[in-house]
């Protein structure tokens, strides 16, 4: 079964997981308009590019609803009723599920991330450091714990993770369930 994580947005960051081969892959699509396009246009893209996914059996993607700008949670909320349509439609339908990013990075950093966060503040805001941004921490992370190889795409990168969460929380508890006797 291959599973595609998303990490929805203008630059939509996109990961796979083939669950029999073990492959994974990712990057991102630009789903950007100009200026004289219409807004639907990021939605036809956004359905072209999954199409071009081939045979999907599994839709997992970051769901943030937890924007302070207004123009941001309306194109996201448009991506994701894009995502939703396009499984419902596909035949047979995919399933698809969203992931909470603090739980995600949650699971990421975990206490690392606490620690890292409690050392800067005993001894490096003293000499006038900068708080280390958790986007640096999740890319360390992901690149030392998960594997991922090095790119400049962040977008991919929160794609990954994604999909990393969901493999190794949520995969396992789909196949014990699809083994359990009914």
């Amino acid at each position: 079964m291959k599973v595609l994580a998303l990490d929805p947005g203008t630059t939509c960051g996109w990961a796979t997981y083939d669950t029999e081969t073990r492959e994974t892959a990712c990057g991102s699509w630009d789903l950007g308009i100009g200026g004289d396009e219409s807004a639907d246009i990021r939605l036809l893209k956004l359905t072209a590019a999954l199409h071009s996914c081939g045979d999907v059996g599994l839709i997992v993607y970051e769901a943030n609803k937890d924007s302070r700008f207004a123009r941001s949670v309306r194109i996201y909320g448009q991506l994701e009723g894009a995502i939703m349509l396009w499984a419902r439609q596909h035949l047979p339908p995919v399933p698809y599920s969203g992931v909470n990013p603090a739980q995600v990075q949650k699971w990421l950093l975990g206490k690392k991330y606490r620690k890292q966060l409690k050392h800067w503040q005993a001894t490096e805001k003293a000499k006038g450091h900068k708080k280390p941004k958790l986007k640096d921490l999740k890319m360390h992370a992901a690149y030392t714990h998960l594997g991922f190889r090095q790119v400049d795409d962040h977008d991919a990168m929160d794609a990954f993770v994604v999909l990393c969460f969901f493999v190794a929380e949520l995969l396992p508890t789909i196949h014990q369930e699809a083994s359990d006797p009914v």
